[in-house]
């Protein structure tokens, strides 16, 4: 049985092949009266099985769905309007009061491209809330 490697089980299945081959060169090594070589392997083989275990515990752990699928933004030019500035400018006017939620919205942005993907001052404010990697910037647009 092949499992593809977007499959959830991927993991799973790479650890404990792993702790297999490794089980087999303690075996090995065994035979040889290696037993310090042995002792290497047998604790190689336990930490892919500890992995094997946790990945296990994290499918049961949310119903055994795959974890979902992150989608690329649908970047596209700049527009002619709006003020486009970096994440670090944004985050600071939103600090300071400069814009509040009332005041208009922005689109995370890269250096040359706007995404549709719109961010709020409160949301860039929340703590619990995670920038996309990619987005360096933000177009602001306001009301």
């Amino acid at each position: 049985m092949t499992i593809k490697a977007d499959h959830p089980a991927f993991n799973i299945y790479i650890d404990i092949r792993q702790a297999q081959e490794d089980c087999d060169k303690a075996g090995d090594c065994m035979e040889n009266l290696d037993l310090k070589g042995a002792a290497v392997r047998i604790k190689v083989a336990q930490e892919a099985l500890a992995k094997a275990s946790y990945y296990i515990t994290l499918m049961a752990s949310r119903g055994d769905k795959p974890a979902p699928k992150k989608r690329e933004p649908k970047l596209e030019p700049l527009p002619d309007y709006g003020d486009h500035m970096t994440w670090e400018s944004f985050k600071d006017s939103c600090e300071s009061g400069g814009f509040i939620d009332d005041d208009g919205t922005g689109d995370l942005a890269t250096a040359t491209q706007v995404s549709g993907r719109s961010v709020s001052p409160s949301r860039a404010l929340d703590p619990n809330w995670r920038k996309p990697k990619w987005a360096t910037h933000v177009v602001w647009y306001n009301k």
